[in-house]
């Protein structure tokens, strides 16, 4: 056991120094982590115990990182290509980063850091820098939003779409700008793909007056995503790109339908006892004295009632995808919902222990009224609603366009 102690101590020991090495300055440098080497060293120099290959490694990692992205900050200015002033904010974002880190260590350099600090290599003006690429992003982004917005005009969804990325984008530089709130709404609005969604009865059969109602009130709000909602009450003033139609082609409700069982259980019980007499009619004794007992049994038997109750209504139909814009149907989907009623009713005459215990289990219930067609017919509208509402869901994509 201890020999087991002492293995388990070591290798706690040999994981506690390679999670330490991973944490240092040094192995981050190595490994090219040069941001993460920099912090690291930050992180130890900042306590009361200086070490100096600390402050080797974070004027190395720092002067290294910084002249890499002040040069790749120098090429892309040179490349005079608007689109790259996200990147020159970014990485003036960063050098501006790491050189406000470092500051407040220099200022205690030659009495704590023996001095090295100062080989640090800043980079100047990335403060001014960063104002010019926030505004220059900005302004680019703008432009090229309120371009697609004017196409996007013509009933281009897609350009609607990246315009509004666009200007949702600036809020990365600006919390207000120009009028951009203004502009990403009307993007947006253009960008939506309005969805009706609609019951139609082709059987030519009564349906209860609440049947469509019922359907029609699918609650299609939590269906609804960024680019894309539906509509179950029709705007006149709101064009829509597609129409859902969940129509139906069959009704079938059952007539009512009642069957009555009747069948007979039996059962041998006991039923008192008798004594047993010996070969001279007395009573025969055991071996203690006590009178000989023989169990006495008799048949019984019960007449069982089962009266079964039944009615089923079904609709049939089809969901259908229409684009209309081109009035092509994009996709014709079979949809059917039923709703069942079952009764039982199970009675008995006789004696109950002749009863199986399955028989036993079911007693109870009473016969009761059938339900109506229309309410039966009510039951399928709730259920094709759930249907219809999964097909929605499931083909989501096809009105994402």
């Amino acid at each position: 056991m201890k020999k087991l102690n002492v293995i388990a101590i070591a290798l706690f020991t040999l994981f506690l120094a390679a999670f330490t090495a991973c944490k240092s300055p040094q192995k981050s440098f190595e490994n090219g982590n040069y941001d993460q080497a920099v912090d690291q060293a930050i992180e130890r120099l900042r306590k009361t115990k200086v070490k100096e290959r600390d402050v080797a490694t974070l004027v190395e990692a720092f002067n290294y990182i910084n002249q890499r992205e002040t040069e790749k900050l120098g090429r892309l200015r040179l490349e005079n290509n608007p689109d790259n002033w996200d990147d020159i904010y970014a990485i003036a974002t960063s050098i501006n980063r790491r050189q406000e880190m470092v500051r407040p260590l220099v200022a205690l350099d030659e009495e704590k850091y023996y001095g090295q600090l100062q080989n640090l290599h800043f980079t100047e003006g990335v403060v001014a820098t960063i104002a010019e690429a926030r505004e220059g992003a900005a302004a680019h982004l703008y432009n090229r939003a309120n371009q697609k917005l004017d196409l996007a005009k013509s009933g281009n969804r897609r350009l609607a779409r990246e315009a509004y990325d666009d200007f949702k984008a600036i809020d990365k530089y600006y919390t207000t700008y120009k009028d951009v709130k203004a502009l990403s709404s009307e993007a947006y609005a253009l960008g939506i793909n309005h969805v009706y969604v609609k019951v139609e009865n082709d059987t030519r059969t009564y349906l209860p007056s609440g049947f469509e109602r019922e359907l029609e009130s699918i609650f299609v709000r939590d269906l609804n995503e960024k680019w894309v909602k539906y509509h179950t009450f029709k705007d006149e003033n709101l064009r829509y790109d597609y129409t859902i139609v969940a129509r139906m082609t069959d009704i079938n409700v059952s007539r009512d339908r009642e069957r009555r069982d009747h069948h007979i259980e039996e059962a041998q019980v006991e039923d008192g006892f008798d004594y047993v007499l010996d070969s001279r009619g007395n009573v025969k004794k055991d071996s203690l004295g006590n009178d000989v007992k023989v169990k006495k049994f008799r048949w019984v038997r019960a007449d069982v009632f089962e009266i079964t109750q039944t009615k089923e209504a079904i609709v049939s139909g089809y969901v259908e995808y229409f684009d209309n814009r081109t009035k092509e149907r994009l996709l014709s989907r079979p949809i059917q919902s039923n709703a069942i009623f079952n009764n039982t009713a199970v009675t008995f005459e006789g004696d109950r222990r002749a009863l199986r215990h399955e028989t036993a289990c079911r007693l109870g219930g009473h016969p009761v009224p059938f339900p109506t067609d229309e309410a039966l017919l009510m039951t399928v509208a709730e259920n094709m609603k759930n249907r219809a509402k999964d097909m929605i869901r499931n083909n989501d994509h096809i009105v994402a366009r």
